[in-house]
């Protein structure tokens, strides 16, 4: 179970929260580089695991036979 008076003792803006208050929150990381646990190797192994699954996504979930069990969601652009 999570510690919320630990919590709110390392990070003020909880008890903020809790009390429904506007609170400003800046990302200190924002712009900076982050460094990722995955590298594209890890990408392409991914891909190369849907195709092998392809066949058990099409009697699995039929809504993929127009796909062929090939899986696709269209990248969106957030503003």
């Amino acid at each position: 179970m999570i510690d919320v008076d630990a919590l709110s003792k390392k990070y003020p803006a909880i008890k903020q929260m809790q009390a429904y208050e506007p609170i400003f929150w800046k990302n200190l990381n924002y712009k900076k580089e982050a460094e990722l646990p995955v590298g594209v190797e890890h990408i392409f192994d991914a891909e190369a695991r849907f195709q092998r699954f392809a066949p058990y996504f099409e009697v699995a979930f039929p809504e993929t036979l127009p796909t062929h069990g090939i899986l696709e969601s269209p990248l969106l652009k957030m503003d």
